[in-house]
């Protein structure tokens, strides 16, 4: 009878004497990631430490060594934790569009525009006609010191 709290918190847990799921815990709820990238804005070189937020906190691993390993990478965390779906942004528009091929349904496509003056206003919209883009992504002008509300009066284009 010692032990029987400990039994008990098992079985509730679902899991066998070693700790292993038995398979009657629950599956983790399907999850949609709004704050995806294809990658940072600048140069990083492989290996170098994860970035890691809010500091102080240690990353687990080093860094991508490219676009093909971070999507690799980004996929089994997807699935380690049950994303479904991700909102997926990148500076590098054609970059968007490999991942969003693929892993089909996995990936909302948008622009990450960053500088003010950086995009073709025209192009932007061929994007988006052509279904490359399926949401509008992260505007980082704020990164480059412009306000909000100047990029919405007419910097951002």
């Amino acid at each position: 009878m010692k032990n029987l709290p400990t039994i008990i918190l098992i079985l509730l847990l679902g899991l066998n004497a070693n700790g292993q799921d038995n398979g009657n815990s629950q599956k983790r709820p399907p999850i949609i990631d709004m704050h995806l990238h294809t990658g940072l804005p600048h140069k990083v070189p492989a290996g170098a430490p994860s970035l890691c937020r809010p500091a102080p906190c240690k990353g687990d691993a080093g860094a991508a060594a490219n676009s093909a390993e971070n999507l690799k990478k980004t996929l089994e965390q997807m699935d380690r934790y049950n994303i479904v779906k991700g909102f997926l942004s990148g500076v590098n528009w054609p970059e968007v569009g490999e991942w969003a091929k693929a892993a089909p349904g996995r990936f909302i496509a948008s622009p990450f525009v960053l500088k003010p003056g950086s995009v073709n206003l025209e192009q932007l919209k061929s994007e988006y006609r052509s279904g490359h883009f399926r949401g509008m992504g992260e505007i980082g002008t704020q990164l480059m010191g412009i306000p909000p509300q100047r990029s919405i009066a007419g910097t951002l284009f």
